[in-house]
């Protein structure tokens, strides 16, 4: 059988690269809180400057996958 063949383009893993380079620069921090920001659409610094902070806040509550996380780290 025929590998299935990858139609992405070439510089679509070093976007990604740039985009965790990028959040991993942000202080304080941590993994979970870039992955949160991952949740709601942030990929980048530009993204998270044009956010309010409370508006933020309640669109992550409110979000499915965080309320997943939420749990699998309560059990």
């Amino acid at each position: 059988m025929a590998e299935p063949q990858n139609h992405e383009h070439p510089h679509a893993v070093r976007r990604l690269d740039k985009i965790e380079d990028e959040l991993s620069m942000l202080m304080n921090a941590g993994p979970i809180n870039r992955n949160n920001l991952r949740i709601l659409g942030i990929e980048n610094f530009k993204q998270l400057a044009q956010q309010d902070a409370d508006e933020l806040y309640h669109r992550l509550i409110a979000s499915a996958a965080f309320a997943s996380l939420l749990v699998s780290t309560m059990c």
